[in-house]
């Protein structure tokens, strides 16, 4: 369906289901199977009824109005199925209170709702662009007024001015659409010219009145992107209704929306080809009506045919648009380029067209299965009027929901068991970490005394091996001494020992001698070392700064006011080339000239001949050379 868009600019873009939505189908389902079968072929209905498996309610119902005939439910059925695929609070027939939508919270109402999901994914994408230089003006249009409000509550908070176009506005922000081409303002949804009615000016507004926008961005409050909301039904009775904007995308949550209005074509004026974005729900009963090019329900087989379709691929997984195609969509309509490439071919299975339908009506394919809740859907059957049928709906998805309740207070408590048993077992382990740190911590004393007393004991070895050295210098000595003592006759000993020590005394003073002078030269050297140590430092010193003098130099030589210098030295370089190259062509020429001047006539040997004063009086020129020619002077 996409592939015509092109031409058309009208792009598809499916969508998908929650776990919400997928449980109210099947509750529609479950109440509906009976009427679409004996409308679709009555011969059937005793299948039906043996395929479910004795989960069929058969309570007798008193009817205190008239009972709906199969096709009025059937009519319902297609309707529900509808409200159900944009938001399941549409399932309700009264208006949401304003109240309600206001306090409701916003990702409670996106996340029950898929369409939403990716409305609120292109919104967010939009408005928070990298390229804010214009405010970008958007048309987000809704089957109802009733799915308006939900849109409205879900948009109201972003960072843009928010018009609503049609209905009542759940929180009028009081913005002032400035048409510049006419000249024209537009305030609270309604249009003023200059001629006609007059829009509110300030001067009339109240002294409690505050312009929401101004605390939204910081800047010019015109500079704020804009989000119109109108309806199709709206549309398609209006034909100005969006004429007076300069759009920039209309994202249809309507995918029956016929693009051919003329609201929308005024809205293409000037030939701009503004992108119609449409939200599709993948394989519903929509999605058939526009494959088979039908923009609404003409007979009844074309009803029975598109809730069939329906039924048989509700499902199925479905490949949707994923989120760098959404990007890649969003950047497209910014930059005004076509976005069909970024999107898939849209179109409706159609490998179970000729399977049996009892089964799809039978087996709850879309019911979230649970663990703790126990709940089973049963075939609604007999007769029932509109009470009936509320009553019916009401108790099934309250039904359901208590259950969910029950299956989230098990999951709950389940995962409080199972956090608080994490939590010991961390316990526990943060204890046997602290345990493994002190027992650590006593190794390393241990570790501090081992070494300690290692370093003692290397220590007394080596005294003890000082101790035995000098334990045997003196049991040495010791017998000498008693040799000494047992000798008659010592005077030659002692003349040995007094040679000895007159030659020891000798050298201990030569070595002293020797020892003086070392140490002055030592003395010379240290002064010598010191005296090259100041200059090597004061040649340090002088390098660095040459080497600071240096980059400067290369800095300013680099910079743009040398290259300019350069440039014109260069430039009066090569004129300078230029003019010695034509003086030496020149110089050449004349000596040439020169040469072959004197080679034809002997002017440096010819006498000079002294002129007449006749001569002089009677001829105002004189001849110098041979030549013809007289040269005058």
């Amino acid at each position: 369906m996409n592939t015509a868009s092109n031409r058309t600019h009208v792009f598809y873009i499916p969508v998908g289901f929650t776990q919400v939505q997928k449980d109210l189908l099947e509750i529609l389902i479950s109440i509906h199977a009976e009427s679409f079968i004996s409308r679709k072929d009555k011969t059937l209905l005793p299948k039906l009824h043996s395929e479910a498996g004795g989960k069929v309610s058969e309570v007798k119902r008193d009817l205190s109005m008239a009972a709906l005939t199969d096709f009025q439910l059937t009519e319902w059925f297609l309707e529900n199925i509808r409200a159900v695929s944009n938001h399941p609070c549409l399932l309700v027939e009264h208006y949401m209170p304003r109240q309600f939508l206001l306090m409701e919270p916003t990702e409670r109402l996106i996340s029950t709702s898929d369409k939403f999901g990716k409305l609120n994914l292109m919104v967010n994408l939009l408005l928070n662009r990298k390229d804010n230089s214009r405010p970008l003006q958007i048309a987000i249009v809704s089957h109802s007024v009733k799915e308006l409000d939900l849109i409205e509550g879900v948009m109201l908070g972003k960072v843009a001015k928010l018009k609503r176009l049609s209905g009542t506005s759940l929180f009028d922000e009081k913005h002032e659409y400035d048409d510049q081409s006419s000249g024209s303002s537009i305030a609270n949804g309604e249009y003023a010219s200059n001629s006609g009615s007059v829009a509110p000016d300030q001067n009339n507004k109240s002294k409690d009145e505050y312009h929401y926008s101004k605390s939204r961005r910081k800047g010019k409050p015109n500079q704020l992107d804009w989000l119109f909301l109108a309806t199709t039904t709206h549309l398609a009775h209006s034909e100005d209704l969006l004429s007076r904007y300069n759009l920039d995308t209309i994202i249809s949550f309507d995918p029956m929306l016929d693009e051919t209005l003329p609201s929308i074509s005024k809205a293409r004026k000037n030939g701009k080809k503004i992108p119609l974005v449409k939200l599709l729900v993948q394989d519903s009963p929509d999605h058939y009506l526009l494959s088979e090019k039908k923009n609404s329900v003409t007979s009844q087989d074309v009803l029975t045919d598109s809730i069939a379709h329906f039924l048989k691929y509700r499902a199925d997984n479905k490949d949707l648009v994923s989120l760098q195609q959404y990007e890649s969509i969003v950047k497209s309509i910014i930059n005004e380029e076509n976005l069909g490439e970024f999107l898939p071919d849209v179109t409706p299975g159609t490998s179970k067209r000729d399977v049996d339908l009892i089964s799809f009506l039978t087996n709850p394919f879309g019911l979230m299965p649970l663990t703790y809740g126990k709940y089973e859907l049963w075939l609604q059957t007999g007769p029932m009027d509109i009470k009936n049928y509320q009553y019916i709906l009401k108790n099934l998805a309250a039904d359901r929901l208590k259950q969910c309740h029950i299956e989230f207070d098990e999951s709950e408590k389940l995962v409080l068991e199972t956090r608080s048993k994490e939590t010991k077992r961390l316990n526990e382990f943060d204890d046997m970490k602290i345990e493994a740190g002190q027992l650590f911590k006593k190794l390393k004393d241990s570790e501090t005394k081992v070494n300690d007393s290692e370093k003692r004991v290397e220590r007394t070895r080596s005294e003890l091996e000082v101790l035995e050295e000098r334990l045997k210098k003196l049991v040495e000595r010791k017998s000498e001494l008693v040799r000494l003592l047992d000798l008659e006759d010592t005077t030659k000993e002692f003349e040995t020992y007094r040679q000895n020590r007159s030659k020891l005394s000798e050298d201990v003073d030569s070595l002293k001698k020797s020892n003086d002078e070392e140490s002055l030269k030592n003395d010379e050297f240290r002064a010598e070392y010191q005296q090259k140590s100041s200059e090597a430092a004061q040649e340090v010193l002088n390098i660095s700064a040459l080497k600071n003098e240096k980059e400067q130099l290369e800095r300013q030589f680099k910079g743009p006011f040398m290259k300019s210098d350069l440039l014109i030295l260069q430039k009066e370089e090569s004129k300078l080339k230029i003019s010695l190259r034509r003086m030496v062509q020149q110089s050449q020429f004349l000596i040439q000239y020169m040469n072959r001047v004197q080679g034809q006539y002997n002017i440096e040997n010819e006498p000079e001949k002294k002129p007449s004063p006749a001569a002089n009086n009677s001829s105002r020129y004189t001849r110098t050379t041979r030549a013809t020619s007289p040269t005058y002077t």
